[in-house]
This record gives structure tokens, C-alpha cells and sequence, in this order.
């Protein structure tokens, strides 16, 4: 996961001197905190086993830092679990600038390199790499807005420094490491370089002096309107390319898989990519809650087709055999809980009797709540309109109509007629009463049951078992995880 510019932003605020104050510590571990964060914030990893991963700070030191992050409400607690709020999921391509805001983590902050600077200087990194765009270079800033000055524009740049002595000195220990690059600019409105400051520059200090107009007694030229001094920083080529692969989304199916005995170092991340790539298009489209279906539709699997886990990876079966026959079951529960949610306008009852009499909802109303759930309706649509789904369209209709009645299958059809992705899923289900008289009664008892998928399968050869003891004399000890 990226760190999110707005909780950047909240980490250069005047911390109190108190135990809420955010440490250097706590600075250094976010990101790779993050590393471990799931589409939804959730994290996916202890955090003592976190500690005694780090080896920029000791064990103790980081707890304490965690906990400010927590006071600083950078994570939080849900249900027993934690949850990041710095985070942001960015699921389109880095090169898209424009919607970019956030901050990457990179292999220096894993490393120990972007630990070992000062805590100004952490903050000043994370604020050029919010800012980078195409060719990882921010956008032409005066180096007066960095420090303390009456000429500083607040609406680019942040006060990190006293005086531009100590901005100046804190700069070159941050190229002398390898990290930023400065580009010096010729003052004007199209600013030429004049020179590019990078760890393999000699006289550093005497450089950017120059530029800057301190004397030899080091005082700097006074500033005025058309003298100040813009500069533009980048990120070096060799920290930029050291990007670092989150690992969240896939250690959630991981720790899943273990509650249920599974060996997942069996297989490389290439085989399990069609299952990460369901759980990535649920949240694109439904947000948390299509992960929260996502692990539902994991533990029923695990749970009724453990035995089988193995053989669906190899085969390549894993994705369409959890979306098939566990995630949209679950969709398809979140539909007829909207189907539900507009018989409640049909509703009202009269002051006068107990009775419940059924009323005409505004057209207004019920284009409200076909709207709320037309992604859904869309999605099992695309996934359902094949013909060998006619089962499943059958089943559909049994759940409605056990669930919510003959009330309910006539509310889907209303909302149908207000919602283009409403018709075209009700259009897949016109036929179910027809397909349910052509039944005979065991028939239709096995469909229900689902019975049919338990009919021995010709030519595949199902493990009984997955357990990581039994394989671990047959199968490498491959661990996909650090591909």
C-alpha cells in the first residue's frame, strides 16, 4: 500500500511534547508498516513479529512507536484486528501522475537507509516523493519556502528549517547518501539548469552556497521578489527503481489458507494470480465490502473443498472455482439484501390496525436503491449470462423466493424496469419458473442441494489431503513469496 499524502501532511504538524509526539521511530516504520497492509487497511502481521523484523531500531523502541502512530490515529483497532488510515490503494499505473497522492515505498525504507537520516529529513524525503511525477522530479520550488523567512509561500513547500544554513547542510547529507538530486535553476519564467547536485558532485557545500549568495562571513543575499532561488529535487535513479512489491492482499489469502492447514509454499505467485486478480477486481468495484466476500467465499472453500486446493491451483482452477461457486452465491446475497431494502417503501402500517398493508413506492425511491446496487447487478450479469449458469439462475430464484417471497421476486422485477444492469440480470431469471415445472422432484432436490457438484469428476486426480506434513516429502519448499 502507498502512504497517503494527507496523513503526510498531518505528520509535519507541531507534534506535542507528549506521548502523542510522533518519534523518529515512528516516522521510519509507517512505511514499512504498509508493506503488510491489506485493499481494506487491514494488517496483515503481528506487530511484535514486526519488531523484531527491524534492525534500524530495537525491539522496544518500535512497539512505542507503533502506539504513537495508533494516539495519532495513522492505525487503528476494528473488531479485534488493526487497521491502517494512512494508507491509500492505488490500483491504476504508476505512471498515471495526475491521480497520484501518495508516497511509494521503496527499498530504502526497508533497507535502513531512509531510518539512518534525521527526523526533518525523513520529512522532507516523503515531501519530494509526494510531489514526484514523470522522470521522478517534484515541480520547480524556491528553496525559500523550506525555512523560516517572510518571503515563504505557504501554498508550496513546507517549514521544516530554522535558517537556510540548516536546510542547506541537512540537503547535502541527503545527496551525499545517494537519495535526492537537486537541480539548481536560473531564476525567470523558463528557468535553465544551472547545475545538478548529486552524490558524485565535489564541493557540495560550496555549490550550493554560490547559488544561493552566501558571503564568505555565511550570510545570504537578501531576498527579494525576483531573487529568490528555484530549484527542482529528484529522486536518484538507483533509490526511484528499488521499488518494493506489497504483499498484503496476498499474505490475506495466506494466513487464511493456514487456519486451514494448507501448504502454500507449494506454489509459486504465478499459479495463485488468478485468485489474487478476483479479489482485486471486488474491490475496484464494491470497495471493502467485496473483500469482506472475498474472505467469506475463502473460508467456505477451504472449508467444503480444502481437499481439493491443490489440484485447482495446479490446473489453474482456483480463481473461477472460488468466484463460480462461493463469491457470487455471496454477491447474489448482497443483491436480495437491496431487493430487501425496497420492500421496506412498499411497506406501511396503518395507526389504526396492527396489520401490515402494502403501500406504492415513489418511482424516485426505487431508482435510489437500483442505483445503490446496480454494480452488483452488473457484475453477475457479465458472470452469469453463459448459458451453463442456467442452474445457478434457477437457484437464484429459489433463494429469492424462499427468502423473501413472491413479494420479493415481484420487487426484482420493479426495479428492473428503473435500472438498465437490474433488466439485463432479471432478463437471465424470466425463465427460472418454467426451468423449476420442467424439474421432476429429485431433480430439483439435487439442484438445490447442489448435489451435482459432488459427482465423481472423469480424469482428475484429487489429493485427499493437502496437509503440509503429507507433502513435505513430495513437493519443493517453494515460497511465492519471494518471487
Amino acid at each position: 500500500m502507498k502512504f497517503s499524502r494527507n496523513a503526510l501532511i498531518s505528520t509535519y504538524k507541531k507534534q506535542p511534547r507528549d506521548s502523542k509526539k510522533l518519534t523518529k521511530t515512528a516516522l521510519g516504520i509507517i512505511q514499512p508498516l504498509l508493506q503488510y497492509v491489506d485493499y481494506d487497511g487491514k494488517l496483515h502481521i503481528d506487530i511484535y513479529e514486526f519488531a523484531r523484523l527491524q534492525s534500524f531500531a530495537n525491539k522496544n523502541s518500535v512497539i512505542d512507536g507503533f502506539n504513537r502512530l495508533i494516539r495519532n490515529n495513522l492505525f487503528f483497532w476494528k473488531e479485534g484486528e488493526l487497521y491502517a488510515n494512512c494508507h491509500m490503494t492505488y490500483l491504476g499505473k504508476d505512471s498515471d501522475i495526475h491521480n497520484r497522492s501518495y508516497v511509494r515505498t521503496l527499498g530504502m525504507h526497508l533497507d535502513g537507509t531512509y531510518q539512518s537520516l534525521t527526523e526533518r529529513q525523513m520529512k522532507l524525503v516523503n515531501y519530494v516523493q509526494a510531489l514526484t511525477y514523470e522522470g521522478n522530479r517534484t515541480p520547480i520550488i524556491n528553496i525559500e519556502n523550506f525555512y523560516k523567512n517572510k518571503l515563504r509561500k505557504t501554498r508550496r513547500g513546507v517549514c521544516l528549517y530554522e535558517s537556510h544554513r540548516d536546510l542547506v547542510n541537512s540537503l547535502i547529507t541527503i545527496i551525499e547518501k545517494g537519495i535526492l538530486e537537486v537541480e539548481l535553476l536560473q531564476n525567470g519564467k523558463q528557468p535553465k539548469v544551472l547545475n545538478c547536485l548529486t552524490n558524485h558532485t565535489e564541493q557540495l557545500y560550496e555549490k550550493f552556497s554560490r547559488f544561493l549568495g552566501v558571503d564568505k562571513d555565511g550570510r545570504k543575499t537578501r531576498v527579494g521578489n525576483n531573487t529568490t532561488h528555484p530549484v527542482r529535487f529528484k529522486l536518484s535513479k538507483e533509490i526511484a527503481e528499488d521499488t518494493v512489491v506489497d504483499i498484503g492482499h496476498t499474505l490475506d489469502m495466506l494466513l487464511i489458507a493456514d487456519q486451514y492447514d494448507q501448504d502454500t509454499t507449494l506454489f509459486t505467485s504465478d499459479e495463485l494470480e488468478s485468485l489474487f486478480g478476483v479479489k482485486k477486481e471486488l474491490f475496484k468495484l464494491f470497495g471493502d465490502h467485496g473483500v469482506k466476500v472475498y474472505r467469506q467465499a475463502l473460508h467456505k472453500y477451504f472449508q467444503n473443498e480444502g481437499q481439493s486446493f491443490y489440484f485447482h491451483v495446479k490446473q489453474g482452477k482456483i480463481g473461477n472455482q472460488v468466484k463460480r461457486y462461493y463469491i457470487i452465491p455471496l454477491l447474489q446475497e448482497s443483491l436480495a439484501d437491496f431487493i430487501d431494502r425496497a420492500m421496506g417503501y412498499y411497506r406501511y402500517e396503518p395507526t389504526y390496525t396492527n396489520s401490515v398493508q402494502w403501500g406504492t413506492p415513489s418511482k424516485e425511491q426505487l431508482v435510489e436503491i437500483a442505483i445503490e446496487g446496480e454494480e452488483y447487478a452488473n457484475y453477475l450479469h457479465k458472470q452469469l449470462k453463459d448459458e451453463q449458469y442456467t442452474i445457478q439462475h434457477y437457484q437464484y430464484y429459489r433463494y429469492l423466493k424462499d427468502t423473501l417471497g413472491d413479494d420479493g421476486v415481484s420487487v426484482f422485477a420493479d426495479l428492473a424496469k428503473v435500472n438498465v444492469y437490474w433488466s439485463n440480470l432479471h432478463i437471465l431469471f424470466k425463465d427460472a419458473v418454467s426451468f423449476e415445472d420442467s424439474l421432476s422432484d429429485d431433480h430439483k432436490a439435487l439442484v438445490l442441494n447442489r448435489a451435482y457438484k459432488d459427482k465423481k469428476r472423469s480424469g482428475e486426480n484429487i489429493y485427499a489431503s493437502n496437509t503440509r506434513e503429507e507433502r513435505s516429502s513430495s513437493f519443493p519448499n517453494y515460497n511465492w513469496l519471494n518471487d
